[in-house]
């Protein structure tokens, strides 16, 4: 899946929800279009004032997120049923 079409996908959720748990347990790498597309939804969520939060990170990828400094801007839990409280 690219970037783009995760954002997208992310964007129209949003939408529809009052709130979003984003569950990376299977993902082993984000780039910095990914790290973007998180932002972005992160964003659509506060304006809407729901409840965001990204969830099960492997250690390597929660690193990406604490060195970028995404840790202190979307909601990290550290798993799926932290994040749905």
């Amino acid at each position: 899946m690219t970037a783009t079409s995760f954002q997208e996908q992310l964007v129209e959720i949003i939408a529809k929800s009052d709130h979003v748990v984003v569950d990376c347990a299977t993902v082993d790498y984000v780039s910095s279009a990914g790290l973007r597309a998180l932002l972005v939804a992160a964003k659509a969520a506060q304006s809407k004032g729901m409840k965001f939060a990204v969830c099960s990170l492997k250690p390597h990828v929660k690193e990406i997120f604490t060195v970028s400094g995404f840790d202190k801007i979307v909601r990290i839990d550290p798993d799926r049923e932290t994040a749905l409280v």
